[in-house]
């Protein structure tokens, strides 16, 4: 686009600085009669000033200085103005001149697209993946660019800071969008955005910071996936057993949230079955493989293991088919993970999946409202989504879904 108005500006420019203007038939008959009548043909030379801009200086040889009347035509020497009829002198130019003008002031009108920058704890996984596409259908037809890049794992913090505070630094990004590792490593590079006055939305999971001008939550559900979960769960083991809860996170706010709205709903609604076991999780796989394991070599007739996050769900599946007992110990996991087979059935008896294709849809069109000082709400919460094993068990879905919206 810059190189087509400077086009036009130097032709512009070329036009308004010409000298002399000729007009002279074009026929060939009129060539031919001035030749007859003794006058010379013109001589076209070029001239390249200091500026570079070439023009070209149309001279008859001789001493025919004034105006040369005759059937032909005539040649007259002005000074350097424009002339009034200066577009009509040029029948095949104006019109060209004119439609690229109009394309560069249309062309240079048009809004420049913001720049949006998307942080999920990591990429390339059954939760994350939704959440890009969310994002894209709300920035369609809206001139918005998406920046999308994360750490390898969700527990590389560092990575994740470090990816923010490039982004804020750039000064390239209209506004954030952040899926936190951490609930406190990432407060400090947050407040580098607002001090920046760059909007951020926080997504997924929330922080320990309120919400103002510059920062809003769009959060999921957790303690509504907690009643989810131990509804279901409940029904499951129609109101008796025992039940270890692992994949703890204190530095995940949403995991802690579904962990405590989990163990409250199956005291209140669920008396008789009780909580065996608890423990801390990571994002490690392999950790929570053994962790997994211990609790059923500690707890044999274990009834049921919650895993509260996706390391946790995958590392008691993984224990589970070692031992060959995916069939007798009842599993309920939290967020979506590699636990779905190749015809789309999970293969665990539920999971409450964030809706984060919902979640990234929502904070791109916040995001866009207070870009253009709309108003949006502070907090912003997405329900999550119960998936079940097998058709035969949805009505208990349907059932552990309505109990834990009234409840």
């Amino acid at each position: 686009m810059q190189v087509l108005l400077v086009f036009c500006s130097r032709l512009l420019c070329m036009f308004f600085t010409v000298r002399t203007r000729v007009t002279v038939c074009t026929t060939s008959r009129t060539t031919t009669t001035n030749r007859a009548q003794g006058y010379p043909a013109d001589n076209t030379t070029h001239i390249r000033q200091s500026n570079h801009e070439e023009i070209v200086q149309m001279n008859h040889a001789g001493s025919h200085s004034g105006t040369r009347t005759g059937s032909c035509g005539y040649t007259s020497f002005q000074p350097m103005t424009c002339p009034s009829n200066f577009l009509d002198s040029r029948p095949r130019l104006a019109p060209l001149l004119v439609l690229l003008l109009a394309f560069a002031c249309i062309s240079g009108c048009r809004p420049r697209p913001v720049r949006i920058a998307i942080i999920p704890q990591t990429t390339g996984t059954p939760l994350w993946g939704p959440m890009f596409d969310g994002a894209r259908l709300a920035a369609t037809d809206q001139h918005v660019s998406i920046y999308w890049n994360a750490p390898t794992s969700e527990d590389n913090i560092k990575a994740q800071i470090a990816l923010l505070e490039r982004v804020i630094h750039s000064k390239k990004y209209s506004g954030i969008i952040l899926a936190p590792d951490h609930d406190l490593a990432l407060m400090s590079a947050v407040q580098d955005a607002e001090a920046a006055h760059i909007p951020v939305v926080i997504v997924s999971t929330g922080l320990r910071l309120p919400p103002n001008g510059d920062l809003s939550y769009v959060l999921n559900n957790d303690a509504e996936g907690g009643k989810w979960a131990a509804n279901y769960l409940g029904k499951l083991l129609h109101g008796h057993g025992t039940v270890a809860v692992i994949g703890i996170d204190p530095a995940i706010l949403g995991n802690l949230q579904r962990e405590r709205s989990f163990e409250t709903t199956l005291h209140e609604s669920y008396p008789n079955i009780s909580i065996a076991a608890r423990r801390f999780g990571d994002y490690n796989v392999p950790h929570q493989t053994q962790i997994a394991a211990s609790i059923l070599k500690r707890f044999p007739s274990i009834s049921a293991i919650v895993a509260v996050n996706p390391a946790a769900e995958r590392g008691t599946w993984n224990t589970l088919l070692a031992d060959d007992k995916t069939h007798r110990v009842k599993v309920i996991g939290f967020d979506q993970d590699i636990v779905v087979d190749g015809e789309g059935q999970i293969r665990i008896n539920a999971i409450v999946c964030q809706n984060t294709y919902k979640i990234g849809q929502l904070a791109v069109q916040e995001l866009l409202d207070r870009i253009h000082h709309r108003r949006v709400a502070p907090v912003t919460f997405v329900s999550p989504v119960l998936r079940t094993s097998s058709p035969t068990s949805s009505n208990a879905a349907t059932d552990a879904h309505q109990a834990g919206a009234s409840s």
